[in-house]
C-alpha cells in the first residue's frame, strides 16, 4: 500500500477491499461505485455473494440453500461436499477452521510479545480541581483562607505551586495559596526556600 500509485482511472488511493478480493487488484471507491451503478461494496448484494461462491468455492448459493439448507465453512469444505454428499454428516471442517484461527491468532500473540507489555502508569497524587468555570477550566479554595485558586487548565488537577506537598512540606492541606504558604516557608527545604521566593518575585501568586 505504501507504494500503491492509485487508481489508474482518478489517482484515487481509497480502496475497494471486495474488487481487491475479487480481481487482485487496487481500485478506488468512487470508480468501483460508477461501474457497478451506484453500488456500493460496504455490504455484498445476493447477485455479488453469488458470483463470488461460483468462483471461489464451484458451488451455486441458490440450488445450495435449497438443497441443505446451509452453506459450507469455507472452500474446503465445499470441495469435500461437492465430492461427499454425505460429508455434512460427520463435518468437522468449523471446528478444523476455528482451531486454525485460534492457533493463528496465539502465534501472532506470541510474535507481538515484545510489544505487549504490562500497564506501567503510576497513578498521579496530584490533588484534583472539584469545581469547574463555564469554560471547563478547573479550580478549587485554599484549605486555609478559602480563596479561589485556579487549577492547571483542563487537566483536572492543582498546579504545582500550590501543593504544599511540592514544597517538601508534610502538612494535612493539600491545596494552599501564596499567602498561606508563605506562613510554612520556615519549614521548607533551603532550595524550595529559594524557588518560592522566585516565585514571589515573578508575581505568580497574584
Amino acid at each position: 500500500m505504501r507504494d500503491y500509485p492509485g487508481c489508474d482511472k482518478c489517482g484515487s488511493k481509497e480502496v475497494d477491499g471486495y474488487d481487491l478480493l475479487v480481481n487482485n487488484k487496487l481500485v478506488c471507491r468512487d470508480c468501483l461505485i460508477k461501474k457497478t451503478g451506484g453500488r456500493s461494496s460496504g455490504a455484498l448484494s445476493w447477485t455479488e455473494q453469488q458470483k463470488w461462491h461460483q468462483k471461489h468455492w464451484g458451488i451455486n448459493i441458490s440450488e445450495w440453500l435449497d438443497a441443505y439448507d446451509c452453506l459450507p465453512v469455507n472452500a474446503n469444505c465445499a470441495t469435500k461436499w461437492l465430492k461427499d454428499k454425505q460429508h455434512l454428516s460427520n463435518c468437522a471442517c468449523l471446528e478444523l477452521e476455528a482451531k486454525e484461527l485460534h492457533e493463528l491468532f496465539t502465534n501472532s500473540l506470541r510474535e507481538k510479545e515484545e510489544k505487549i507489555k504490562k500497564c506501567r502508569c503510576k497513578a498521579s497524587n496530584k490533588p484534583r480541581t472539584p469545581y469547574y468555570d463555564y469554560d471547563n477550566y478547573g479550580y478549587t479554595y485554599c484549605e486555609k483562607c478559602e480563596k479561589r485558586i485556579k487549577g492547571a487548565g483542563k487537566h483536572g488537577t492543582i498546579k504545582n505551586r500550590n501543593n504544599p506537598a511540592f514544597w517538601g512540606l508534610n502538612i494535612p492541606q493539600k491545596v494552599l495559596c501564596g499567602e498561606c504558604l508563605a506562613n510554612y516557608l520556615k519549614n521548607m527545604p533551603t532550595r524550595k526556600k529559594y524557588l518560592f521566593n522566585e516565585y514571589v518575585k515573578r508575581g505568580y501568586w497574584k
